[in-house]
């Protein structure tokens, strides 16, 4: 039958999603690192999500039998298996950062220069106080709260930052 096919097909295709989730290393990267993966698992996600969800919906029946069960099955172990390494993907994120960006956000967006270096330079010369990694860190903030990841930071912001309120403080 042609829906044993597709249920098949299915299968297959559940554990090359398996495969790809491990294989993140080879994403090319366009964003931050963090959210370059968790864009691969949403997308990862979305590509068994979407299938299975018309083929429940069409054929609730087929999945009662034998094959539909181990359809289910395996379809409920890929996304646990997506989930999990989301979730250990944001863990290790979240252990990278470092307690000294809590010294960095304190400090002046413009350098405090004396007199006598500003007579010595160009007097149209600033120096901004810009650290990379801090810049990297609010980028990376920024992204994970748009959708489609909408990743919620309060808790991890409230940990590592004491003295931050809320994530509009940052920017």
């Amino acid at each position: 039958m042609e829906y044993n096919w597709l249920m098949n097909e299915m299968l297959k295709e559940f554990s090359n999603v398996r495969t790809l989730c491990t294989s993140t290393k080879n994403v090319p990267a366009q964003l931050p690192s963090i959210v370059t993966s968790l864009f691969w698992f949403h997308g990862l996600e979305q590509r068994i999500k979407v299938p299975m969800d018309k083929f429940s919906y069409l054929y609730p029946n087929l999945l009662q039998g034998d094959l539909g069960y181990q359809l289910r099955d395996a379809y409920k172990q890929t996304i646990e298996f997506v989930e999990k390494n989301k979730k250990e993907v944001l863990k290790k994120w979240e252990s990278k950062i470092e307690p000294s960006l809590t010294d960095k956000l304190q400090q002046t967006v413009f350098k405090n220069l004396s007199i006598e270096d500003m007579l010595s330079r160009r007097p149209a010369s600033i120096e901004v106080n810009l650290d990379f990694e801090l810049e990297k860190f609010l980028k990376e903030i920024h992204y994970l709260q748009m959708p489609p990841l909408n990743v919620d930071l309060k808790d991890i912001l409230k940990e590592k930052f004491n003295n931050i309120k809320d994530e509009n403080q940052l920017r």
